[in-house]
């Protein structure tokens, strides 16, 4: 009975860290991240994207889903294939090859034997499968993935951009020309462009075409020879046949139509919001297309169309601001959400100034940290205004502010920006005009972080500064500070660091196996966004860290913002995520 109550005493004394779940829902965008691969069977369609996110929608692309469990992966899916009735396979780049048996609604890493993880496509041949890597060649798997040998028997290019199978012959595009194979891939032969790179093949009818960084070819005989029937100086990442028609993909040119087999091309570009064409499509009646700016489609009338669902950007910063959530995407601009993410608008056309580094409020307006300079726009007129001076043309990284001023952390130095009177100056003095990558403010010290690691620190509103001895903190990769007014922490590639003297001396809070990219205080939670690992939070000033992950379907964070009650999260490639805590 005695140690029962003993127990019973600590437990009810010792203070408790551990925090109740957090449940994530994915908001509904913002939409228009890139798109990098494109797979239909029957009605369902997938998309695969950067950061390891594959989309399905099984209502041609009214509505998406995201297929993600089991890929919680960095890398790029860069190729989907299917393989008999229900084995789904999706390629990355950096974590090789992934299989779904159940319609991607569950994956797992199928890389025995595999030594290359850069897969950049894949075939089905016969009962074999067949990736092509980056730098690695060709491997084979006879068993569905559950193995894979090398296969380069003839190759003298080992980088393989795209496979296609004419008739009973495979062919391979690599950096150092066309190679044919008889016998499935098990032998391979030079048929053309000898060290030269070809980035995709296509068939039409009898007719092959390759496509580099040069132009578009053409082969009547099956690959044995080519000639030239289309110059470009744009990379040409697709062909595709659709009906009569021959389309190309080009890299930053947009799509291009030819309906005499490549004598004569028009461009086919409206309706496009980027020319950066990944992939094209014949499906059925509509043709689609994946892009840097999301998935169109071509079907009735004369434009291409976006289609909307696929909530995949990535987020380079997050407000929450005058009862709007505003959201910096990057490549994509400034969107905003007046129902916590239900929907989200794109208050105006920015993209001429895409790159949103930071935001931070000033008064009635919403000041704009760009790679271009500083912007500024009123929550009640959606426009943009350009703020002058110091700020014109140049690179804003962070930001902070304190009561009166608002500091702008820049490739050259720090910029001090009055509240009230609008005007800005330059803060140099004892930094030398450095590389300023991250800046925190409370109510009586500015710090800011360099390029080189160093920390430096400011008690009279950034007039002078101070260079730390950052003693114990031995990252030179800070990623971000953070102040609460009595504790200072630091966000590293090796964890969460505390300072309790003004960044003098520090010690370790944890997460040492951590990337920690960003940092926030919500009310007496101290939380941690990291690469690869998801939200880490801490209610105890980190003495310890608990993960809050359920929900998130992508685990690198890159932003975080609240309102009272709701906490949002910015991720790299899957849009912003959501979860009510108690007011």
């Amino acid at each position: 009975m005695k140690l029962f109550i003993i127990v019973l005493i600590f437990l009810f004394c010792a203070p408790i860290s551990i925090q109740a779940q957090w449940v994530w829902q994915q908001t509904s965008g913002p939409e228009g991240g890139d798109v990098t691969c494109i797979l239909t069977v029957n009605n369902d369609w997938f998309v695969g994207s950067h950061q390891g996110n594959i989309f399905y929608s099984d209502n041609n692309g009214v509505s998406w889903k995201s297929l993600n469990l089991g890929l919680n992966v960095i890398a790029d899916v860069h190729v989907l294939c299917k393989k008999d009735s229900n084995l789904l396979f999706a390629g990355t780049y950096g974590n090789g090859i992934f299989r779904s048996t159940d319609n991607g609604k569950k994956w797992m890493p199928v890389n025995i034997g595999l030594t290359n993880d850069s897969v950049l496509c894949l075939a089905v041949s016969g009962s074999r499968l067949l990736a092509g890597t980056y730098g690695g060649g060709i491997f084979v798997s006879q068993n569905d993935g559950n193995s894979w040998t090398r296969s380069n028997n003839g190759l003298s290019n080992n980088s393989i951009n795209t496979f296609l199978k004419s008739k009973n012959v495979l062919f391979a595009a690599t950096d150092g020309g066309i190679f044919r194979s008889n016998d499935n891939g098990l032998n391979w032969l030079l048929t053309g462009f000898e060290n030269i790179q070809v980035t995709t093949l296509a068939i039409k009818d009898s007719l092959l075409f390759a496509g580099n960084f040069l132009g578009i070819y053409c082969s009547d005989n099956n690959g044995q020879s080519w000639k030239e029937i289309k110059q470009t100086d744009k990379l040409v990442n697709a062909i595709a046949a659709v009906g009569d028609n021959l389309l190309i993909g080009t890299l930053r040119g947009g799509i291009f139509c030819s309906k005499d087999n490549g004598t004569t091309w028009v461009e086919t570009n409206k309706g496009l919001a980027s020319h950066i064409i990944y992939a094209i499509l014949n499906q059925g009646n509509q043709i689609l297309v994946a892009t840097s700016n999301g998935l169109y489609r071509f079907a009735d009338g004369n434009e291409w169309q976006l289609i909307n669902g696929i909530a995949n950007a990535y987020i380079s910063s997050l407000i929450y601001f005058k009862n709007k959530l505003y959201a910096g995407a990057q490549n994509k601009g400034l969107f905003y959400s007046s129902d916590a993410g239900t929907n989200w608008s794109a208050p105006l056309d920015s993209s001429f100034q895409k790159y949103i580094t930071c935001l931070i409020p000033n008064k009635n307006h919403l000041l704009i940290g760009t790679l271009k300079g500083l912007f500024q726009i009123s929550n009640n007129s959606i426009s943009w205004y350009p703020v002058q001076s110091h700020f014109k043309n140049i690179r804003i990284n962070t930001a902070t502010s304190d009561d009166k001023y608002i500091y702008f952390g820049t490739n050259h130095g720090v910029i001090l920006y009055d509240k009230t009177t609008s005007k800005d100056s330059l803060l140099n003095r004892g930094l030398d005009d450095k590389m300023i990558l991250t800046l925190t403010a409370d109510s009586q010290y500015i710090y800011a972080v360099t390029g080189e690691g160093e920390i430096f620190i400011s008690a009279d509103k950034g007039k002078r500064w101070k260079k730390t001895p950052k003693e114990n903190l031995n990252s030179t990769t800070i990623s971000v500070l953070l102040s609460t007014g009595k504790i200072l922490f630091s966000g590293t590639d090796h964890g969460v660091f505390v300072s309790y003297n003004k960044g003098n001396s520090w010690k370790k809070s944890g997460l040492e196996d951590k990337y920690v990219y960003t940092m926030y205080q919500y009310k007496n939670y101290v939380i941690a966004g990291t690469v690869g690992s998801g939200i880490f939070v801490s209610s105890d000033n980190g003495e310890t860290w608990s993960s809050q992950n359920t929900g998130l379907t992508n685990l690198t964070i890159t932003s975080l913002a609240s309102d009272n009650s709701v906490l949002f999260v910015g991720t790299e490639g899957h849009g912003v995520f959501s979860t009510v805590l108690n007011k």
